[in-house]
């Protein structure tokens, strides 16, 4: 099989009729030319395109080399007083390559009109359009007007997973177009164990960050980074700080997730000496040693016996040292040679 391209006369935008290039020599406004791809043997024509009065079509000298088979045309544009030539190829007035374009464009109206003359489903353009919007997002979030579009244009594209997996990409100026985008997933996500899931993790950690927040502004960009991160790391991070408050408050809603569960002992490591001794003694008595396995409960404890003989030794904190220990042993005397060693301050 094989296609011949053509381009055909000016036609006038209100004419089906071609006219001579003398007709409208000069201004062109009002004109247009249709481009023709027919196939071979048939003579059928597989579908035609309408392109701006200054198109033609041209070689590509790497054709004569074997080196592409594209066909390429100009297409010049006018926009005002402002003009432009493009050098597109075959593939570029392809309906869909074409619609994109208006899209890319801005030109929803023009791309919604293209798509209906060319059998182009209005769940392709809604589709598109929210292609689009993820992608905006990264840069600038929605407000709630557009908000309001996207999800009629979800629900115009008419494809449950898709429309889930966009909320969840989605990023949203405020809080509660972040949990309407999300409430949309919910629903949508419907029977699909993965995605319902997937809500449910991203549902979790958009209330975490919240927490975490506290009470200052909803940073839209920080919860997209944060949505998708990694909350061990998210965790070492707070422990480096030394934040009691924040990383208990991750731990508290993701000791489950098993990257956090499986790293606590190795964060703890970036934890700060000067750590108030009570809150974390506190913290870890109450929602880290009885929430963690054997082998992680080991590591832990270990790590709670290292720091008590730092602040024995080093800090010369015995008080706060028998405070940890009293965490890991049945009764305190059972560590006596933490107790014996010569606080720092007699050393000196």
């Amino acid at each position: 099989a094989a296609t011949v391209v053509g381009i055909s006369k000016l036609i006038a935008d209100d004419s089906d009729s071609e006219q001579t290039a003398d007709d409208c020599e000069g201004d062109r406004d009002g004109w247009h030319r249709r481009l023709v791809v027919v196939g071979l043997p048939e003579m059928a024509v597989e579908y035609t395109m309408a392109t701006s009065a200054w198109s033609w079509l041209v070689s590509d000298s790497r054709a004569a080399q074997g080196k592409t088979d594209a066909i390429m045309f100009v297409e010049g544009v006018v926009e005002g007083s402002r003009r432009r030539v493009f050098l597109r190829q075959l593939r570029a007035a392809m309906p869909l390559e074409r619609l994109a374009h208006f899209l890319d464009a801005g030109r929803f109206s023009e791309a919604q009109a293209f798509a209906k003359a060319h059998g182009i489903p209005r769940a392709e353009v809604a589709r598109r359009r929210v292609e689009q919007a993820v992608v905006r997002t990264a840069d600038e979030a929605l407000e709630t007007a557009e908000v309001d579009e996207v999800l009629g244009l979800l629900d115009d594209a008419r494809d449950a997973g898709f429309a889930a997996d966009s909320c969840m990409r989605l990023v949203a100026a405020t809080l509660a177009d972040t949990q309407r985008l999300l409430a949309h997933a919910r629903t949508t996500a419907g029977g699909d164990a993965l995605r319902t899931a997937q809500v449910a993790d991203a549902t979790q950690r958009l209330g975490t960050w919240v927490e975490l927040g506290g009470r200052t502004a909803f940073d839209c960009h920080g919860w997209a980074t944060f949505r998708s991160s990694d909350l061990a790391q998210q965790l070492r991070a707070l422990v480096a700080q030394g934040d009691i408050g924040r990383m208990a408050a991750l731990w508290r809603r993701h000791h489950g997730d098993a990257r956090v569960h499986g790293d606590i002992g190795a964060a703890l490591q970036g934890l700060p000496a000067s750590v108030d001794v009570g809150r974390l003694a506190g913290w870890l008595g109450a929602e880290v040693l009885p929430r963690l396995g054997l082998a992680q409960h080991e590591t832990v404890a270990e790590w709670i016996e290292q720091r008590a003989r730092a602040l024995a030794t080093r800090l010369d904190d015995v008080t706060g040292a028998r405070r940890l220990l009293a965490l890991v042993t049945a009764e305190t005397p059972a560590a006596p040679g933490l107790l014996a060693l010569t606080p720092q301050r007699l050393v000196d």
